[in-house]
């Protein structure tokens, strides 16, 4: 997966769409969004989102949108309502505070979902299997941070790493991903980007080139 960022804080234009066109072209797969930044309109992410995920059909891109429990509140959803996200377009969330483990099981068996890998815990990975998750649909991605001091120790990041993606009887096989630094529209104030950890790492699978 490659991917790229655009958030819905600020109206759609005709820039946007030709942005994504270009990172489409460039071979780019999936596009990432927010539904739950708090200082939004909720009243103006559903227009944009769906304005969004019309563009990105039309060019063949899968969109993943991070939301926890607030964010399905503010929209209106249901966490228990995988025919309304499905609706929006969304092919992916990235399900993250206040979202029960039951609820999480029931969307993998519809669309993939991604878990955040920085506060996985073996006993959230035991609810879902109980549940009967569908882990073929789940991944774990780490949060990006947006200062040196808050990037993952090393030695935790393999810790985690090794927890969510150990396969076999006991394992759950799931791809772990962390973000490298973006090389454009960085981050104030210190404008380094948003990596995951801030070391030189090898196997980059994700890329955002929006770094706020």
């Amino acid at each position: 997966m490659i991917g790229f960022a655009v958030y819905l804080s600020h109206k759609l234009n005709l820039e946007t769409r030709q942005y994504i066109h270009r990172m489409a072209q460039s071979g780019f797969s999936t596009v990432f969004t927010s539904l739950h930044i708090p200082e939004d309109d909720a009243s103006s992410l559903v227009p944009r989102l769906q304005q969004l995920t019309g563009w990105c059909k039309e060019e063949g891109l899968t969109v993943i949108a991070d939301i926890s429990d607030t964010g399905f509140e503010q929209l209106g959803w249901c966490t228990d309502d995988v025919d309304t996200v499905l609706a929006s377009g969304l092919t992916g969330l990235r399900v993250d505070d206040g979202i029960g483990m039951k609820s999480v099981a029931a969307m993998s068996r519809y669309m993939m979902i991604a878990l955040n890998a920085s506060t996985l815990s073996a006993q959230n990975l035991q609810e879902l299997r109980r549940a009967g998750a569908d882990f073929s649909h789940i991944e774990a991605w780490h949060n990006y941070y947006p200062r040196p001091e808050t990037g993952l120790d090393t030695e935790w990041f393999n810790r985690k790493k090794y927890m969510a993606t150990q396969s076999g009887t006991e394992g759950y096989g799931l791809y772990c991903w962390r973000w490298p630094t973006a090389w454009s529209s960085l981050c104030r104030p210190t404008h380094p980007g948003r990596p995951t950890r801030y070391v030189t790492f090898m196997g980059i699978c994700g890329v955002t080139t929006n770094g706020c």
